[in-house]
């Protein structure tokens, strides 16, 4: 059996059925080019029964694009906290004041123009194009692409660069010769939706199955051709649940990745401990002698070339240990970590012994961890593990990826005496509650450690009151970790 596939007889059944089967949505009550993009943005990876209660919560906080472009990105975020990719979230404050500051508070027409918004790409340039501005627009999602791939037999992967073009031509071009492009575009976002499932499609219900080539051949269920499995990778991660009666402590990262880079205020040696570039790992086999942090590859250079974060007093005592040229030496085979351990230990034992060595628990933490000194470790476990932009801008409790060999327990420690917090060593440590978050090809596993104190030690803008809870950015993993981690302390109603 042989097919010719006309554009204008395609666009005009799926704009049939869509007058027909359209569901009733949110967005597409009043199709203002703000509203398309918002929910467009939410609808990225995210079911729509999820997205309905998040978008009717931003419109009424934020009607207008000037209204979101004025809020803060804390408040923006704490509106977005359970949806997911936060990314996105930090994306749609930064967009929103591109729109006013660049183009005059008003979305502009031209697909192009669109993609120069954060956040914004193809899809999301040719929805509020097509949508608001009814332009004739190429707009392929996942729904869009299976059912074209479906309807030609297409055996491109959509995933490609190059099954993109390819689908983006083909939506482009039942765009140009419809009446109406964008009942076409969204009728066939609504009918992969609906009818042309991932798996058990409803083929009879479909109006495009007299034109379908995979239903004539009977191998509907072999498009869309599906890019190479990526096996899921196990992200563990210790955290530590430090609270008092009244508050919790909380840090909150930049874009450069979860559980790395907590923001900070101050450097003087009497605030409380700075986290201008604090514990993005620790060493491995960590032991309750042995913590080190605060260590980045030097920027746009060998990655294995460790730096320090900053110079101060404490640089001088491990220069003189002989730990900055062990580890700094042209034999990178001797960048061990047992050595690390070794020079470590060496460290705080002669910081005990010391009379004139700082004598509270905090302070030998702070030196022995190099708070703001030259220490160095292994780079494979000082990598940001999220990828850019991920959890950023959110709320988390002190973590720190746990590394091969290691143990939760051990990186706990580590992190407490990183953040200078007077938990003793040989203080035992509750049964950690283990909540486990899957991030596309990544799981994340949280290992939460309730740890109370007295009262807040060190001070500083990092405790939360409980009642803030609600009204900052967590994440949904974050959430549940201080939900279960923390049972009759904090209480958080919306997930």
């Amino acid at each position: 059996m042989s097919f010719i596939i006309h554009n204008s007889q395609v666009a005009s059944l799926v704009a049939a059925w869509f007058a027909k089967h359209a569901r009733d949505l949110p967005w597409r009550a009043r199709r203002t080019p703000y509203r398309v993009w918002l929910a467009e943005v939410m609808l990225q990876q995210t079911q729509v029964a999820v997205v309905k209660g998040y978008f009717a919560r931003f419109v009424a906080a934020y009607p207008t694009v000037a209204d979101l472009a004025r809020a803060s990105q804390d408040d923006v975020l704490a509106l977005w906290a359970g949806l997911g990719f936060y990314s996105r979230g930090r994306n749609l404050h930064k967009a929103a004041r591109m729109v006013v500051e660049r183009f005059g508070g008003q979305f502009p027409r031209d697909v192009k123009d669109l993609m120069k918004l954060p956040g914004v790409g193809s899809y999301t340039a040719g929805a509020v194009a097509a949508f608001a501005y009814k332009e004739p627009a190429a707009v392929v999602d996942g729904n869009v692409a299976r059912v074209l791939s479906r309807l030609l037999a297409d055996g491109s992967c959509p995933t490609t660069p190059r099954g993109k073009r390819r689908f983006e031509s083909v939506s482009l071009a039942l765009a140009q010769h419809a009446h109406r492009p964008s009942a076409v575009q969204e009728g066939l976002i609504e009918l992969g939706a609906l009818v042309c499932k991932p798996r058990q499609p409803l083929c009879h219900a479909c109006p495009l199955r007299r034109c379908c080539l995979a239903y004539a051949q009977g191998r509907v269920d072999q498009f869309p051709v599906a890019a190479p499995a990526t096996k899921r990778t196990i992200l563990p991660v210790a955290c530590a649940l430090v609270h008092t009666t009244k508050s919790l402590w909380l840090e909150r990262r930049d874009g450069r990745g979860p559980f790395c880079h907590p923001e900070c205020r101050g450097s003087d040696a009497k605030d409380p401990p700075t986290f201008s570039k604090p514990l993005e790992s620790v060493v491995k086999n960590v032991t309750s002698e042995g913590l080190a942090s605060g260590c980045h590859p030097r920027a746009g250079g060998d990655p294995d070339q460790m730096v320090g974060v900053e110079e101060n007093n404490h640089s001088a005592q491990f220069r003189s240990s002989g730990l900055d040229s062990r580890l700094h030496g042209n034999d990178k085979k001797k960048r061990n970590l047992l050595t690390v351990n070794e020079h470590f230990e060496k460290i705080f034992n002669e910081a005990e012994a010391n009379p004139g060595s700082p004598q509270s628990t905090a302070a030998r933490a702070r030196t022995l961890c190099g708070v703001g000194s030259a220490v160095v470790f292994n780079h494979a476990l000082s990598r940001p593990f999220g990828g850019a932009g991920l959890f950023g801008g959110l709320y988390e409790p002190p973590s720190c990826q746990v590394p091969a060999g290691s143990t939760a327990e051990q990186v706990v420690r580590a992190v407490l005496a990183h953040r200078g917090i007077p938990v003793s060593r040989q203080t035992p440590l509750g049964p950690p509650v283990i909540v486990r978050r899957l991030l596309s090809h990544r799981e994340l596993v949280l290992h939460g450690f309730p740890v109370r104190l007295e009262q807040e030690d060190p001070p500083g803008a990092h405790w939360v009151d409980r009642g803030r809870l609600e009204r900052i950015g967590l994440s949904h993993a974050v959430r549940q970790l201080l939900r279960h981690g923390l049972p009759g302390h904090v209480c958080l109603e919306r997930d």
